[in-house]
């Protein structure tokens, strides 16, 4: 939910036209896609301009327009009429990606729920939906929307954000270097989960190493009351300036596995015997389930409410039901040793 002032207050925007509503349901910067009630974002971009598109969002009813000062003062006065006149809320500033950050930083500032970031090379989507299933058992909880996860995406998501969140699980993506660092200044996460590291992202960084580098300053940039939490690193170390406490999760942390074609189910030698179950298919979604419960677990969640919330019938972004008690024949077992907390 985005309410007027509150953008207004973080953008340094100005108020061109009132408008018949002072909030909005939400960001969106693709007519195609608009619900009536939205807030219209034109986003410049190499492949187009958003504000070549500011009438038709007026017409299929958004609520409010967030345009550059650009943009108005060379608009005909056919289309300034028009603007003024259909009663949309139009707010100007010198740089609509700029102020969509802003925005975001703000509100997080204002509402200040727990941030959780999530990042990787693979698995980043289908883990922060994981970890806001198991939460949202028992908190009030924001999840980026779908994968809104770069400098134009999560603050567009976070235009969903309400003052009820207690937590905000945020996706964050990289394609150039620093970009972790630049949403981790939005967003300023307290629990940080890195996924895994693999090969491919090389196209944007050049070697595994400055990938490694990049995904990694998501731990460097958590508090020292924070918390990170870590896959597969591929044989690359812990960054030495972090200040959280880091704990890996993977397939080292459980006493057995399960792999089928149905889905998975794991054993977890922890306090207690744990066992979880998800109808997600795939070796790999093993560590999808162990960020969750881990995650869960330093948030104060229940065992049993984990489990529950992992094995209920709802979708996830890899795009298959989760599921109570998934069995079947064609089983693999793998056991292994626990890895103590660094």
């Amino acid at each position: 939910m985005i309410y007027l002032d509150h953008l207004i207050a973080a953008t340094c925007g100005v108020l061109a036209y009132p408008g018949k509503h002072s909030h909005f349901e939400a960001f969106n910067h693709d007519t195609r896609q608009l619900i009536p009630g939205e807030m219209f974002v034109a986003v410049r971009s190499e492949h187009g301009d958003g504000h070549d598109f500011v009438l038709d969002a007026a017409r299929r009813g958004a609520a409010g327009l967030l345009v550059e000062a650009q943009f108005l003062q060379r608009a005909s006065a056919e289309v300034q009429r028009e603007l003024e006149s259909c009663g949309v809320a139009t707010v100007v500033v010198e740089d609509t990606r700029l102020a969509l950050q802003h925005y975001a930083q703000a509100i997080l500032q204002r509402w200040h729920p727990i941030v959780i970031a999530v990042t990787g090379s693979t698995g980043k989507t289908s883990t922060k939906e994981a970890i806001a299933t198991v939460l949202g058992s028992s908190y009030a909880t924001f999840k980026s929307w779908q994968n809104y996860n770069d400098l134009l995406g999560l603050p567009l998501s976070l235009g969903r954000l309400e003052e009820r969140h207690e937590y905000a699980v945020l996706e964050m993506a990289c394609d150039h270097p620093g970009e972790i660092g630049q949403l981790c200044a939005i967003a300023r996460p307290s629990i940080g989960v890195l996924t895994n590291i693999s090969s491919n992202q090389l196209q944007y960084f050049g070697s595994l190493e400055n990938l490694a580098t990049e995904l990694s300053s998501l731990l460097t940039c958590l508090p020292a009351s924070g918390a990170g939490f870590v896959g597969d690193l591929n044989g690359y170390a812990l960054p030495p300036d972090s200040e959280a406490p880091i704990r890996a999760f993977g397939l080292q942390e459980a006493s057995e596995v399960q792999v089928s074609w149905e889905g998975l189910r794991l054993t977890l030698a922890d306090e207690r015997e744990v066992t979880l179950t998800s109808r997600l298919l795939g070796r790999h979604h093993i560590s999808t389930m162990l960020a969750a419960y881990r995650v869960g677990r330093h948030c104060g969640v229940a065992v049993e409410e984990i489990g529950h919330a992992l094995a209920k019938s709802s979708r996830c972004a890899a795009g298959y039901a989760l599921c109570r008690e998934p069995s079947g024949p064609r089983c693999s077992t793998i056991r292994i040793m626990p890895v103590p907390p660094r």
